[in-house]
């Protein structure tokens, strides 16, 4: 049995090269594109967490004053004073209460 061992013709290998550049030409467009749409999909997360954690604290800020002006609303709470946090009482409330005479 003989092998082939003949080289392939400059037709045949000038065939290939051109193939095998145009693959590698598409293969790089996709990359490119893969690239572009991992920052585009970074910056949308990006903008994304922004907005969920900026937007209650806008918000609040926003209809607050509205909020307290009614009864039992936030802040509206008449058993709450204004410095205690949360509607928790302070220090000074809360140590009025464990000894009322003093």
């Amino acid at each position: 049995m003989e092998t082939d061992t003949s080289s392939p013709s400059a037709t045949e290998l000038h065939n290939l090269l051109t193939e095998n550049l145009k693959v590698a030409n598409e293969n790089n467009h996709i990359l490119h594109r893969m690239q572009y749409w991992g920052r585009v999909a970074f910056w949308a997360k990006v903008l994304i967490w922004v907005v969920v954690l900026a937007l209650p604290f806008l918000l609040y800020t926003r209809f607050a004053p509205f909020l307290n002006i009614l009864p039992g609303g936030i802040g509206g709470s008449t058993n709450a004073s204004s410095t205690s946090l949360f509607g928790f009482p302070s220090p000074t409330e809360f140590q009025k209460t464990i000894h009322p005479g003093s």
